[in-house]
């Protein structure tokens, strides 16, 4: 029987449920109030495979009032190679517990570091604070303050070799050991190793860059092989917690310890992950590979092996979570076909549900399955269709194409077309529209099909209201050849007389004129209104021409009034009255062309007075 088996046996036997776990503190727990200097106890974890091991502890202070209304107790360890390695990043979570008179109590779980990295210090949170963030959770519906209290105070000086500890300070991140003063020492927040695997080096370097900021230790692995032994992996104390971000064809797993199991309530980490409040994120079993030792940095390289449930909350002082309470999961399937492989690949993952994240792991799927089988090759094109199902709604289909992607930041740039409409539905202000699934096709050609805009010649250069006007554009494509396009936009009626301005450009050019024109329609009142402009796509491959009106009108609340009289312009626009927006007409047209386009020329045009018949 593994250690601290008993202890999980027992809380089950006593059958704990949810609501009971909330009520008071367990007979095992010891209060923190209870914890001094001097006491000495054991902790658990894994260290290798998923057997758990004991190692040693002794209390040499309590840092008073670290976190809001929470001590740090400060512990020095011992066993378990800890002397080598010095505290590790994947230790988040493990039990500790102290002796009390003929029985040991849980006192809490490793969640600190100390800026000693030949010492195997750890800070603790105490078990008593991370019971009430069950009560907590169920009222859980926001992000919650992870900060360090100012106030922190040491209960008296630490003798650690030759220094004494008078001072010791809560931070963010490992701190930089040439800062501290000679009797100050420095409490950080262990990082959560989180595990990646079937990543290309691109968009593993994406993935440091977007979650090392939220407190993620980034690690290249592979996945557990499967077997009877991890079918059976149990959350006990002390074994190895997995929260799974993606699972698939490229996974991301933060992992820690679980500190305790009482009923089907989880507890672990410690510290937040995230720090999100109410969470729903697959919760799973791991096994460690190794501990990888280092002087700046130790951590476990592990991976998730089954899937138990879900995390629901990520508090200040530690994660909770249900076993058999799973989480909902997005499907998201992409399909390649490329000239420098045979046939058509299928890459499939599950990614949790989350308003910022979900987006920014389905764009490092979509980037990775483009990028899995190499790099581009040099002349390149680009095809995509993507759909992406919403609850609620009819599916986004998002269909574009790019060439000349010459490195892996303007892939993910060109990606963005189908991860960004899934961050702003997550992120929107007016109410959750859940992503069901995303499927995408992508066909990459090893032939550039990029054209620039080169020269632009109109027919004539005057006109009058109701004509149609006639430009030729030359392209200049990849290999220098000219090729020409006609455009024809018609005019209206009752155009004025007096001097305009004709625009040929390409689609990214004409969004921006299109917001320059009316602001207004590109800021949503409600989510049938984002979704509404979601869809509103301006293919690259798409040449417009374009004349802005010499009219003006004024929004306000969503309502236009256009071609409005300079009178009423005058009356409307009035100091007493905010919120008011000024808005412009065009009139304009497009061609497809072969070519992802590029470039943007005007010339003036002469509006001669209306005949008279």
């Amino acid at each position: 029987m593994r250690v601290g088996a008993l202890l999980v046996s027992a809380a089950a036997a006593a059958g704990l449920a949810w609501g009971a776990v909330a009520g008071g503190l367990p007979r095992n727990y010891l209060r923190a109030s209870e914890i001094k200097r001097g006491m000495r106890g054991y902790g658990l974890s894994v260290f290798q495979g998923t057997r758990i091991d004991r190692f040693d502890v002794e209390v040499i202070g309590v840092l008073r009032n670290a976190m809001p209304k929470q001590n740090i107790v400060l512990c020095r360890m011992s066993g378990a190679g800890l002397g080598k390695t010095g505290i590790i990043a994947g230790m988040s979570g493990s039990p500790i517990y102290l002796k009390v008179g003929d029985e040991h109590k849980l006192a809490g779980a490793v969640a600190y570091g100390w800026s000693f990295p030949k010492e195997p210090l750890c800070g603790v949170t105490p078990a008593e604070n991370m019971h009430a963030v069950v009560a907590a959770a169920a009222a859980a519906s926001k992000r919650t303050p992870t900060a360090a209290a100012t106030g922190a105070k040491l209960d008296a000086p630490i003798k650690l070799g030759t220094r004494t500890i008078s001072d010791v300070r809560v931070v963010a991140g490992p701190p930089s050991l040439d800062a501290l003063p000679g009797s100050s020492a420095m409490l950080y927040r262990l990082r959560t190793p989180l595990f990646v695997s079937g990543m290309t080096p691109q968009v593993f370097a994406w993935a440091r860059k977007e979650l090392e900021p939220l407190g993620f230790l980034p690690v290249q692995g592979g996945g557990a092989a499967g077997g009877a032994e991890l079918k059976g992996l149990k959350l006990e104390p002390g074994a190895a917690l997995a929260i799974r971000l993606a699972e698939g064809d490229m996974e991301l797993d933060g992992v820690g310890t679980c500190t305790d199991v009482i009923g089907n309530t989880v507890l672990g980490f410690g510290h937040p992950m995230m720090g999100e409040g109410h969470v729903s994120v697959p919760m799973a079993t791991a096994v460690v590979h190794l501990c990888y030792p280092s002087l700046v940095r130790s951590f476990k390289l592990a991976s998730s092996a089954r899937t138990v449930g879900s995390l629901k909350a990520d508090m200040q002082a530690g994660v909770v979570g249900t076993v058999g309470d799973f989480a909902t999961t997005i499907p998201v399937e992409a399909k390649l076909r490329r000239q420098d492989m045979e046939g058509e690949e299928t890459y499939r993952v599950r990614v949790f549900e989350h308003p910022r994240l979900t987006s920014r792991i389905v764009g490092m799927f979509l980037v990775n399955c483009l990028l899995v089988r190499g790099d581009f090759p040099r002349e390149n094109t680009l095809r995509f269709r993507a759909k992406i199902e919403l609850k609620g709604h009819e599916p986004l289909v998002v269909e574009n194409v790019y060439s000349a992607l010459s490195s892996s930041s303007a892939l993910m740039k060109a990606i963005g077309d189908v991860y960004s409409p899934i961050a702003l539905l997550g992120s929107n202000p007016f109410g959750r529209v859940g992503v069901e699934r995303v499927t995408a096709e992508f066909e990459v050609a090893a032939t550039e099909s990029a054209a620039g805009l080169e020269s632009v010649r109109l027919e004539r250069n005057d006109c009058r209201p109701g004509d149609t006007i006639r430009v030729l554009a030359t392209l200049r494509t990849y290999k220098k050849q000219s090729v020409l396009q006609a455009l024809e936009l018609k005019l209206p009626d009752d155009l004025p007389p007096g001097t305009a301005t004709v625009t040929v450009c390409d689609a990214t050019t004409s969004r921006k004129l299109d917001r320059s024109d009316a602001p207004h329609r590109y800021q949503p009142r409600d989510v049938d209104g984002l979704v509404a402009l979601l869809r509103e796509q301006t293919p690259n491959r798409r040449l417009h021409i374009r004349m802005r009106l010499p009219d003006e009108g004024v929004a306000f609340k969503g309502v236009e009034l256009p071609s409005l009289p300079p009178s009423m312009l005058g009356v409307i626009r009035s100091p007493k009255l905010t919120g008011l927006s000024t808005t412009r007409r065009s009139v304009q047209a497009w061609v497809d062309t072969p070519y992802v386009v590029s470039g943007s020329h005007s010339l003036p045009l002469l509006v001669r007075p209306k005949e008279t018949p």
